[in-house]
């Protein structure tokens, strides 16, 4: 007597459902495309923003292709940092930072590390000891290029924007340090 299996195996709902989504992702994939829109462009132009600290504009590009793929990871992590940066009160590095007037920066042929550090100092004069900031030389190429400035009451953000464009690198704002880094980057 032959025995007759009916059903299905073990595990093909769960294959099936894999399936339909991956599916459904391409369906979608494909509607963005005929719809003129590059999602990686998106994507990367939403992780640009992100990176810069323009959380605003990030978000909005994030969304789009959060809509268009649900899964993706990189996407739904960087949207979860941005509503915990939306729910925290404390203010960025950047906005306190723009709150500190240094009164005098006279930097005169010193390189990107001692201009960071002779601006920690000045940052720290300004503040009454409240702003000690943490700065971060990336680029070892760009550590040994002269740098003369010469600013009056200026906001600690802009000193910082200067000493960037004259070491040719790129300031990024993290969490605890800004980083002088490759422009590329």
């Amino acid at each position: 007597m032959k025995k007759y299996i009916t059903g299905r195996a073990k595990g093909s709902t769960a294959v099936t459902g894999w399936l339909a989504a991956i599916a459904m992702s391409l369906i979608i994939l494909g509607m963005h495309a005929q719809a003129g829109e590059d999602l990686n462009a998106v994507f990367q132009q939403g992780r640009q923003a992100y990176f810069r600290g323009d959380l605003a504009t990030a978000e909005q590009l994030l969304v789009r292709v959060q809509a268009a793929n649900p899964n993706h990871f990189q996407t739904n992590a960087m949207l979860a940092q941005i509503k915990v940066a939306k729910k925290d009160n404390t203010p960025t590095l950047r906005k306190t930072y723009e709150g500190v007037i240094v009164p005098r920066i006279e930097f005169t042929d010193v390189t990107l590390p001692e201009a960071a550090t002779a601006l920690r100092t000045l940052s720290s004069n300004a503040s009454a000891g409240k702003v000690v900031p943490n700065f971060i030389v990336k680029d070892s190429d760009k550590q040994t290029k002269s740098i003369t400035l010469n600013l009056k009451d200026v906001p600690l953000t802009e000193a910082i924007n200067y000493l960037a464009q004259m070491s040719g690198t790129k300031a990024t704002y993290e969490a605890h340090a800004v980083v002088f880094g490759s422009v590329a980057e």
